[in-house]
């Protein structure tokens, strides 16, 4: 993900707090896996670096399937979770880069309804990309 042009514009100061980086991912990520937290689709690629040798997940995609199912718990409180004292985004820029999401999803999907699915994180480390991971997620 900091490979994305948006990473940054969100989380310019990530390399000055990698502690504040490494906790909010890390607990983006907890809720994406918790099973009790069925908004969300995880599906996984695995590979190796050598052939026939022993495999890992190299690349995942994380679909937002809350159309099906909506969350029957709050929506994760993020003053709670500390998430804006959090040190490594620019919180100017996520407040932007969260009204724009909004904007784009009426003009593009707002005559069709919530009953859809939407792709929220894609990514393959980048020694395994430019090998069909990332599409076969999609």
């Amino acid at each position: 993900m900091p490979l994305d042009p948006q990473w940054d514009y969100r989380f310019p100061y990530r390399h000055l707090y990698p502690a504040d980086h490494y906790k909010y991912t890390r607990m983006l990520f907890e809720c994406f896996l918790d099973p009790s937290y069925d908004d969300w689709l995880v599906t996984v690629v695995e590979d190796s670096f050598e052939p026939g040798g022993e495999t890992s997940v190299v690349s995942f995609g994380v679909w937002d399937v809350s159309y099906i199912n909506k969350r029957r718990y709050a929506v994760i409180d993020v003053e709670e979770w500390g998430g804006r004292t959090r040190r490594d985004a620019n919180h100017e820029h996520f407040n932007e880069f969260w009204k724009g999401q909004i904007r784009a999803y009426k003009k593009f999907f707002g005559s069709i309804g919530p009953d859809q699915l939407h792709l929220q994180i894609l990514a393959t480390l980048p020694d395994f990309q430019r090998r069909g991971h990332a599409s076969s997620l999609c």
